[in-house]
């Protein structure tokens, strides 16, 4: 693949700042979103280009996720596709979306521009086919062969039943955490979100459904504020797949199928805010949403507003939502906390949550 071709692919799934170096295209990593310490600005992105046999890329950026880090085109593309969650629908190179091309496009411009296949093979009208799904291996430019796509698992897999029964009860220590001064929380809203204790992490155990309603994994919080991290969530859970509170027992009742919904950054302020009346509240595990939490607001609620601390990252995460809905065309109002608070803190009052929410869905005084 050559030079012009590899930069028409890079800036389709995101790359910036291209820049062509003798036998090497410089950009900016389309796994950004995915960086510690955010955009990526700088060219640490390098594909190495190679005409008469396979391409290879190679990032210098330090990746902190699951996203790839150096490969050959198929796993870039196949990489990129997993941390965006393209969608399996077939498209034409070009087509596009809310999220970019498609997997399918992407991988027809790959193969068609590096396995140079002949123009009457079979596997040429499979490449030009708008409906093309590669079931079976398909030959690349050194002759060896790759796998088929696969698709991403957005969606993760239940917990067996009765999984939650091996933690206990939670004990006063607990529960002291929980109704006073640092969560005040009801007893009626801790058993409702099935709240249990870890005895050898000293951890309040959060179980997390789906919107199947699925127990899918569990996040601990430390009661004791010298702990840290605050938060364990469970090994291989992806965070970035889902938003907490999407469970549909948490969510009712609603007033229709597709009500407004509220943004928030942690748990608690769901679990808080739930306890005030407001069954529209999820949370994005913290200041920023990814493109497929993105994508699962938009099928449960039909505007959006944007609850956030009353500090300054919580202006800048307000602005940064407000700009993300912006683009995908969804409405959205952003409100803040009064200075010092937090949608989770006991001192973030009904009235006060009236004032930027409205009346929530449901009478709070049970």
């Amino acid at each position: 693949m050559n030079a012009d071709n590899i930069s028409k692919l890079l800036t389709a799934i995101g790359c910036r700042s291209l820049r062509v170096t003798g036998p090497k295209v410089l950009a900016t990593c389309p796994f950004e979103h995915e960086h510690s310490s955010g955009r990526d600005n700088s060219p640490s992105f390098v594909v190495f280009v190679a005409d008469r046999s396979i391409s290879t890329w190679n990032c210098s950026y330090p990746h902190i996720t699951d996203a790839y880090s150096s490969g050959n085109l198929d796993m870039l593309v196949r990489a990129y596709a997993g941390a965006r969650g393209l969608p399996t629908a077939s498209a034409k190179w070009g087509d596009w979306d809310d999220k970019g091309p498609s997997l399918q496009g992407l991988y027809k411009f790959v193969w068609t521009n590096e396995c140079r296949v002949n123009k009457v093979s079979p596997e040429y009208e499979r490449l030009d086919n708008a409906d093309w799904a590669p079931p079976r291996k398909l030959p690349s430019a050194a002759g060896r062969y790759v796998p088929a796509a696969k698709l991403p698992k957005l969606e993760a897999p239940a917990l067996p039943r009765g999984y939650m029964d091996r933690y206990e009860d939670l004990p006063a220590e607990a529960l002291a955490y929980l109704r006073g001064e640092e969560r005040g929380l009801e007893d009626y809203t801790v058993e409702f979100w099935g709240l249990k204790y870890d005895t050898r992490t000293h951890r309040v155990m959060i179980p997390i459904y789906d919107l199947k309603g699925r127990l899918v994994a569990t996040s601990a919080r430390s009661i004791h504020k010298d702990v840290k991290p605050k938060y364990l969530h469970m090994t291989g859970f992806k965070r970035r797949f889902q938003l907490f509170g999407e469970d549909p027992k948490s969510r009712a009742p609603i007033p229709s199928d597709k009500p407004r919904g509220i943004i928030v950054e942690g748990q608690f302020d769901v679990i808080r805010l739930w306890q005030l009346g407001y069954r529209g509240a999820v949370a994005m595990y913290g200041s920023h949403m990814t493109p497929q939490q993105l994508d699962r607001f938009k099928a449960m609620f039909s505007s959006a507003v944007a609850l956030t601390d009353g500090d300054e990252a919580g202006s800048t995460a307000g602005e940064l939502l407000k700009q993300q809905f912006e683009s995908a065309d969804f409405p959205i109002e952003v409100v803040h906390t009064p200075e010092g608070l937090d949608p989770g803190n006991p001192k973030f009052t009904l009235d006060q949550a009236k004032l930027l929410l409205g009346e929530p869905e449901v009478d709070n005084d049970w």
